[in-house]
């Protein structure tokens, strides 16, 4: 497989190795279009990457090597916060507490806001009386609100200094 350095790479798509669960989904979190798939070996990482267009994550240095003239990072912490870090300064990355929960955390697609009205049945009575606006992903149905879960995971990235103000 030819690889070749793209110009104009867009750096908010990303590849992420089966290492580096607990990281796809906190960047999807933070709006980026993240695949991570479990059973992916390293030949079908580079493939999709390449096909889609996305920078390669990792803990792998065999895959990076072999990913050498494609945007790739190595990352050598176990760490979340410190993970997180690295893929925001090597990307040059925003991480912003707008583009919080715009993504399926299970089908990495933009979510697309939905009339409460047409999901009561489908969330917590409180939770329809508390709030109004409402989100649903447009391939498995998943709806989300900001919600508790929402403001942890927002008070987490600003406790590790994460959020851009």
């Amino acid at each position: 497989m030819e690889l070749k350095i793209l110009q104009n790479f867009p750096n908010e798509r990303f590849t992420v190795d089966v290492m580096l669960g607990k990281l796809a989904r906190y960047l999807i979190m933070l709006g980026f279009d993240c695949l991570y798939r479990k059973d992916f070996p390293d030949d079908r990482i580079l493939d999709c990457s390449i096909a889609q267009n996305q920078a390669i994550i990792s803990r792998d240095l065999e895959l990076i090597e072999r990913a050498s003239a494609w945007p790739a990072l190595l990352l050598k912490t176990t760490v979340l916060s410190e993970q997180l870090l690295q893929v925001k300064q090597r990307f040059d990355l925003e991480f912003s507490s707008k583009k919080l929960f715009q993504r399926c955390i299970k089908c990495n697609l933009e979510l697309e806001e939905i009339e409460k009205s047409r999901i009561s049945d489908r969330i917590p009575e409180e939770t329809y009386n508390w709030l109004d606006k409402f989100y649903r992903c447009q391939l498995c149905g998943q709806i989300y609100w900001k919600g508790t879960h929402y403001r942890a995971i927002k008070q987490l990235l600003e406790e590790w200094n994460l959020l851009d103000k």
